[in-house]
């Protein structure tokens, strides 16, 4: 079965593509650099990992999130 990659720019179309043939990745989130409130096929988004949660209950995000100004 063929993975999918962390960091790599898809369009959500594709991603959904990729997903429903068999392309798999076990744990990610999606993030992308253009807010939208619904979803468009050619939204970029980027898999990566889950933010953490500091000690004092604040979320840590992936430093490839942060440095490409990323968000949920």
């Amino acid at each position: 079965m063929n993975q999918l990659e962390y960091r790599k720019a898809y369009n959500l179309d594709e991603l959904i593509s990729k997903i429903m043939s068999g392309y798999k990745k076990d744990n990610f989130c999606l993030y992308t650099k253009e807010y939208e409130s619904s979803a468009r096929a050619d939204l970029i988004c980027y898999l990566e990992m889950y933010p953490v949660i500091s000690d004092d209950d604040d979320e840590v995000y992936p430093e490839f999130v942060i440095n490409n100004s990323l968000e949920l």
